[in-house]
């Protein structure tokens, strides 16, 4: 605690429904030691999945989407 932390993220590419993303967090500066490394899988899912198989509350009115 009490220190700056830097944080960087990319896409490394998109296939299809699928976006590989990675991220960065250095301390103190920009280029400073590396505190953390991350990368993450996303997945397109579209609202009709959950509607379908969520059970009847999982409508599409229940969720908040972001263009």
């Amino acid at each position: 605690m009490g220190t700056t932390h830097h944080l960087c993220a990319w896409c490394n590419g998109i296939a299809r429904r699928k976006a590989y993303l990675e991220a960065e967090g250095r301390i103190g500066a920009p280029y400073g030691p590396v505190a953390v490394r991350a990368a993450v899988l996303f997945i397109e899912v579209n609202m009709g999945h959950f509607a379908k198989h969520g059970g009847p509350a999982a409508t599409a009115a229940d969720y908040e989407v972001t263009p």
